[in-house]
């Protein structure tokens, strides 16, 4: 028999039933009755897709022919047989047919569960030729899938019910219906025979247009009524309990132990099951053989596999329960264990709504001593006994369970409930700009995440409810200040605003008119548009132009763009290919540079923000310390900017704001992130790149500069001069940053892109005056080069927000 690991899971085959019908020779002249070697052969196969048949059925394990005379009722017959080897054909053979006639020929598959309960799950019927003497009469019946009997919708009458009506999706042939009302306070709705298939269920309320979706991708089966239990909660949402009436949980607590006579196998009872089948394994990844054919009617069972310790860990055991011939999900393998080792197993805590809770202490102590030992999640070895374990954080109330070890392994589940505070205090203070100064006339609002509109609040302190708030503050002439923020303590928040305009001049901008990027899915360069950009910056506004501009490769930074989609985060910079260098294995391309590190700085409001420093003091992949980010980091990317050359990777700060190499936790490869890198060569996006030139030398005024006011020299747009530049783009997934789209689009993350000479920043996007503030004076090692390269920068300039 072939058994099925889901309670819904139908034979995924192809199925071709051949049935020879055989007829006997005739010593008459008679045309009515044969008995030569006429005979009639009939096929059907199951039609769909496996994935379509595996998820509207059941086992099918029957197979029922019927041949009617299409002139003469009377003339029929039927046969039906067992499949017990699907592989095998199934024969059914027929006599006394008719010559010349015609016959229906019915093919139904049936589904039979414990007893004499059937579910006919495929029919399909198809007339034969006439049957003719000595030939072979052939029939190919195309079978389908049978209608769901029925479905019965059945939930708790709220309180301000005036009208309901059920609809499934999608719609067809009007498949909804009304509510009505029923005697014990609830409501009944009822659909027909429906066609087996996929559905989502919504709910209008009063009359209302739209629908609330209840639930999704919900599977009605073949022959089957099914009945949904929808509850309504204290939130006026609904819950949905499916209840197919034959289908038992999954056993719970399976141990095995291993002895001298076998493995001994026990495990909790199923209420209602008819029984149970258990498997085994020699890896955990799947079983290879049953245990028993018959159901187990008790909850214990010794396999007479004889095990060496040393191999104990090689085999695997699986139980199943059943109910009326359906089966439940395999339970999760188990491994056997020495007998007389007992285990107390503590699974992750979580809170009342089944999100996993960390930092969480966690105790247990004998019943009868006076203190606790604290342990982790995961398995312990203990004695025989009863132990209390306890479980606390801050602001959870303490969970506490009385637990008596006598079996193999004992499993508890700590569970504990947020304690209810009534109100915390959140302070707002005075809004600053970029440069720290007090701004006045600054409007502050706040909402609570769920909300549809904004409060306006002065600066001060407030009194809110625990919950998750968003929060903003704006200012003409000002880039807007926004926040979420979890108030689950007192909470106190510095709304800082930077003005619209770049650090120097009109060529400079930071999120230009209030472009944050866009959604959108990036597969090219020319996915990119120019409405995308968040950063600009300057063309030779970079250490070389000047002191030493003969020096290559060129690590100056143009322009800065972002888009995203619902699973990833793109983030593109245009480097300024000035030295026309069109190949990555020119040493003259920036993007070709093999030892000249690159990063992204983000501040994306997930953990404790930091400047940039690691925790010994130094930048990352540095031995010393040369810029940090006053606006606040707490996610840095670094890579060379060529391709396959080091180890890239993404790094979190920790609790206090710093980097380290610690794998894992604050740190993951590129691989491990998902991070992907493109280079576009010779090509941009932006229509006009501005440089800053000496006045009065065009093109032959890139470099050479002596003032580090940017405002005293002239602009030209060098992609007009035929110049050209090239683009890196890095693609980063969303959930690798612990953030999804709708946090992106509400709340949003600050970012800025640097290049560096190994050590100090060379160039920064939004840019900032301390790139330049030593740009005259000689390095140590080559006074012909900038002391840029190994000088403190501490960057000021406000970082460019993305998605809000």
């Amino acid at each position: 028999m072939k058994l099925l690991e889901s309670k819904r899971g139908l034979i995924l085959i192809l199925l071709t039933v051949v049935c020879l019908l055989f007829v006997g020779c005739s010593n008459d002249d008679t045309e009515d009755i044969s008995h030569g070697d006429e005979y009639l052969k009939v096929s059907f196969t199951l039609p769909g897709s496996k994935a379509q048949i595996a998820s509207l059925g059941d086992s099918l394990n029957k197979v029922k022919v019927t041949i009617v005379n299409t002139e003469d009722d009377s003339d029929k017959q039927e046969d039906s047989k067992k499949i017990e080897n699907i592989n095998e054909d199934v024969v059914f053979s027929f006599s006394d047919l008719k010559i010349g006639a015609k016959y229906n020929v019915i093919v139904e598959g049936y589904e039979v569960v414990e007893g004499d309960k059937e579910y006919c799950i495929y029919k399909g019927s198809q007339i034969s030729d006439q049957i003719a003497e000595e030939e072979i009469t052939l029939v190919d019946v195309k079978v389908n899938l049978t209608d769901s009997e029925g479905l019965v919708l059945i939930t708790d009458k709220p309180n301000d019910y005036v009208s309901a009506k059920a609809v499934l999706l999608p719609e067809d042939n009007g498949l909804e219906t009304d509510f009505v009302e029923r005697e014990d306070a609830k409501l009944k709705a009822e659909f027909g025979a429906i066609p087996a298939g996929t559905y989502s269920i919504g709910i209008s309320w009063n009359g209302a247009e739209e629908l609330e979706i209840v639930k999704e991708h919900f599977d009605l089966l073949a022959g089957r009524v099914t009945t949904l239990l929808l509850s309504i909660n204290d939130e006026g949402s609904l819950d949905i309990d499916v209840d197919w009436d034959t289908a038992p949980p999954v056993p719970s607590n399976l141990v095995a132990v291993y002895s001298d006579t076998g493995v001994d196998l026990t495990w909790d009872s199923v209420e209602g099951a008819d029984g149970y089948l258990l498997f085994r394994g020699d890896s955990s990844d799947k079983y290879d053989r049953i245990l028993t054919t018959k159901l187990i009617t008790e909850n214990s069972y010794t396999d007479a596999l004889k095990i060496d310790p040393t191999t104990a860990d090689k085999y695997y055991y699986w139980i199943q329960a059943y109910r009326e011939g359906l089966g439940s999900d395999l339970s999760e393998p188990v491994a056997p264990s020495e007998p007389g080792k007992l285990e107390l197993n503590i699974q992750q805590p979580v809170d009342n709504n089944a999100n996993k809770i960390t930092d969480v202490t966690i105790e247990y102590k004998e019943e009868s001593a006076s203190s606790y030992t604290e342990i982790s999640v995961g398995t312990i070895e203990v004695e025989a006994g009863t132990y209390i374990v306890r479980a606390s954080k801050a602001g959870y109330q303490t969970w506490k369970e009385s637990v008596e070890v006598v079996e193999q392994s004992v499993t508890v589940s700590p569970v504990l409930n947020k304690e209810v505070i009534s109100k915390y205090n959140l302070t707002i203070a005075q809004p600053v700009d970029g440069d720290g100064n007090k701004l006045s006339g600054v409007r502050i609002e706040y909402k609570e995440a769920s909300a549809s509109s904004y409060t306006e609040i002065s600066v001060g302190t407030i009194e809110v409810e625990a919950g998750d708030y968003l929060l903003r503050a704006s200012k003409e002439g000002y880039r807007s200040w926004s926040k979420s923020v979890t108030i689950d303590d007192d909470t106190s928040l510095n709304p800082k605003l930077t003005e619209q305009n770049g650090p120097v001049n009109g060529y400079y901008a930071t999120n230009p008119n209030g472009q944050v990027g866009q959604y959108k899915t990036i597969t090219d360069l020319s996915d990119w548009t120019e409405d995308m950009k968040i950063v600009q910056g300057v063309i030779a506004d970079t250490p070389r132009s000047w002191r030493g501009y003969h020096e290559i490769p060129d690590p100056d930074l143009y322009a800065l763009f972002a888009a995203w989609d619902d699973e990833n985060l793109y983030l593109m910079v245009e480097i300024p290919n000035i030295d026309e260098a069109d190949t990555i294995d020119h040493d003259a391309s920036f993007a070709g540079s093999q030892f000249l590190p690159m990063g992204w700085v983000l501040n994306t409001g997930k953990r404790v923000s930091g400047t940039g420093l690691m925790v010994n003091g130094n930048n990352v992949w540095c031995q010393d310390k040369f810029f940090e980010f006053q606006g606040g980091v707490d996610t840095l990317i670094m890579h060379h900017p060529r391709l396959g050359v080091g180890e890239p990777g993404l790094f979190f700060t920790d609790d206090n704001g710093e980097f380290s190499y610690e794998e894992g936790e604050y740190l993951f490869s590129f691989p491990n992130a998902g991070i992907e890198r493109d280079v576009y060569f010779n090509e941009s996006i932006s229509e006009k790149m501005w440089a800053a030139v000496v006045p009065g030398e065009g093109m032959a005024g890139l470099g050479g500069k002596d003032s580090t006011d940017m405002s005293t020299y002239d602009y030209i747009d060098v992609k007009a001069e035929g110049k050209k530049a090239s683009a890196y783009q890095i693609t980063i997934p969303l959930v690798s940053l612990e953030i999804d789209r709708n946090y992106l689009e509400t709340t949003g993350i600050s970012v800025a892109v640097f290049s560096t000479f190994g050590e100090s920043i060379m160039d920064v996007l939004p840019w900032d005056p301390t790139m330049i503030d030593n740009a005259k004076e000689p390095y140590g090692p080559d006074s012909s080069t900038s002391f840029e390269k190994e000088d403190y920068d501490n960057i000021t300039a406000s970082m460019a927000r993305v998605g809000n």
